[in-house]
């Protein structure tokens, strides 16, 4: 082999380089030692199999350049040789037997480890501080700490109070696995007769979580008290309450043993714009939904998901024409519901036109005269901390927020109203069986205003303008928008919106301002999916402004 020549070793079954050994002569009689230094320029796989001379991939040919290449690399992989030799004049020099290089031993190689998880508490909000935040980064407070085999995290004085729910949350790398209770998607679910320190642990090795403490006791069993249909409520549908979990008014009639039943009248037939979910007692601890949002069966019997997504009810594929009128009746039979495995629960959506009785009038021989229009009621329907209820719009729901007449316009006032912003109402005019939401200025905007000082609030509206004027001695009318966050969203679930569903508050979710005006977020490794993921934007932590699209529909 020539100085300056390049040497290759082709390693068949790994691919890769094991070593390099050049030997030379010393061929100078004066010479007492010689230093030989091998220069390495560069070290490659070649890509071309000696054996079978077949062409190896581009991307597993490796080009090691010498630039790259450490003192602790040189040592540990590039031998240097020495030969010494002692010439006697004319004869030939003696040639000293080569020192072996000791060769690096080939070991098979290992499977690199996993990467570390983290193992976080994600829950309702009156345990963990957050709505179901799963990742270390946005609930650092939550992360579980090794004792032995198994990872543990307490909560200090969690106060008495029912339906506390959790999750474990593995997050190894950029993925997320959530483990709920004995390893499925179920949570956790106690309650806290008194207030007491709350230990959760969790084995990885059983995918296990228990839960400890003076005053914990686990739910084993569902105890209906009432259930609700809840969804996104409005005129007719639900009966104006939107996503109202505690909402007496769309609470289930109970039909016979564990099966309930409602009815809703004269709701305009539309194509996926209804949503709805049953809910137990007031509360999302318990809650029944489909596998993965999408349409129910219409007039046949299907099975439930315990804590499931949101229905969608599409009266138009059913064959009844848009912005027709029908009547909708919702059956929930819990006869068959196993509370340890979640499952059991059925239910019915039962869809027919509506009709009203006609009304027969006796002929008179007198000129007829036009039937008077039906009397209109007006309520006032808004957020909760101004009318007591959230966007109630029905005189039987919210009797007193019912306007009183006065003279040609109609009035309702609210006393002592804290001192709080954006305070949002519309008025909504009951005629008969139909509903219009009248907001400001006659339009689809809600009407706000913040109130400075505590003090009685006013709402005048105006049929023959539908015009609405809020008055009182601390209220100061919105006019217009100063943005301190904007929120993004949603149906948050593993990396989809950090794991938060629906936290109108939660900064994790807080867009970056990235020009004037201009907002900017980014969720990474989320699974490709099918209208699974839903979101809007939100001003400063509230709902009183946000923006969405016409009608809920997918993103371009």
């Amino acid at each position: 082999m020539g100085i300056g020549s390049d040497t290759s070793l082709y390693f068949s079954s790994e691919k890769e380089i094991v070593f390099s050994s050049v030997e030379f002569d010393v061929i100078n009689p004066e010479a007492v030692a010689t230093t030989v230094d091998l220069d390495v320029e560069y070290l490659t796989i070649s890509n071309q199999d000696p054996v079978s001379e077949l062409e190896i991939p581009s991307d597993e040919v490796v080009l090691l350049d010498k630039s790259v290449l450490d003192q602790d690399a040189v040592d540990k992989y590039v031998a240097v040789a020495k030969t010494v030799t002692v010439p006697d004049g004319s004869e030939e020099p003696t040639t000293v037997e080569p020192t072996t290089v000791e060769q690096p031993t080939t070991e098979e190689p290992t499977t690199a480890p996993a990467a570390d998880t983290t193992y976080v508490v994600a829950g309702t909000t009156n345990l963990t501080g957050y709505e179901w935040v799963g990742t270390p980064a946005a609930a650092p407070e939550n992360v579980m700490t090794a004792d032995g085999s198994v990872f543990t995290k307490t909560f200090s004085a969690v106060p008495a109070g029912k339906n506390y729910q959790l999750k474990v949350v593995a997050n190894t790398g950029d993925e997320q696995k959530w483990i709920g209770l004995d390893g499925t998607d179920n949570n956790v679910t106690f309650d806290v007769e008194t207030a007491c320190d709350v230990t959760v642990t969790f084995d990885p090795a059983t995918n296990k979580i228990t839960v400890t403490g003076d005053g914990v006791k686990m739910v084993t069993d569902l105890d209906v008290n009432s259930i609700t249909v809840v969804g996104n409520g409005e005129d007719n549908w639900l009966n104006g309450v939107a996503w109202g979990v505690d909402a007496e008014v769309n609470h289930m009639t109970q039909v016979s043993d564990k099966v309930y039943q409602i009815k809703y009248e004269n709701i305009e037939s539309a194509d996926d714009a209804y949503q709805f979910k049953f809910a137990a007692n007031d509360d999302w601890a318990a809650s029944w939904g489909l596998p993965e949002q999408s349409a129910t069966p219409i007039g046949e019997e299907f099975d439930l998901t315990f804590n499931g997504q949101n229905m969608l009810l599409n009266t138009v594929s059913a064959g009844f024409e848009e912005d027709s009128l029908v009547d909708v009746t919702i059956t929930l039979d819990l006869t068959k519901f196993d509370y340890p495995s979640r499952s059991g629960a059925k239910a019915t959506v039962k869809v027919e036109p509506s009709t009203e009785e006609p009304t027969t009038t006796e002929p008179t021989t007198e000129e007829p005269t036009t039937t008077p229009a039906a009397d209109t009621t007006y309520v006032v329907a808004g957020t909760e901390n101004l009318t007591g209820y959230e966007w109630v719009g029905t005189p039987d729901a919210a009797p007193e927020n019912v306007m009183t007449a006065d003279g040609s316009v109609f009035t309702k006032t609210f006393s002592a109203v804290p001192a709080g912003e954006s305070y949002q109402l519309k008025v909504v005019a009951n005629t008969g069986d139909e509903q219009k939401w009248i907001g400001l200025d006659g339009t689809d905007n809600n009407v706000t205003f913040d109130v400075e000082t505590a003090c009685d609030v006013t709402v005048t509206f105006d049929p023959a303008t539908n015009k609405i004027t809020v008055t009182g001695d601390g209220v100061k009318m919105v006019t217009d928008l100063k943005v301190n966050t904007i929120t993004v969203v949603g149906n948050g679930e593993n990396n989809w919106l950090n794991g938060v569903a629906w936290g109108v508050d939660a900064e994790v979710n807080h867009m970056t301002p990235v020009a004037d005006k201009v907002y900017q977020i980014k969720y990474e490794n989320i699974e490709s999916a099918d209208d699974a993921y839903q979101f809007k934007f939100a001003v400063n932590d509230t709902w009183a402004a946000n923006w969405g699209l016409p009608e809920q529909s997918a993103a371009l």
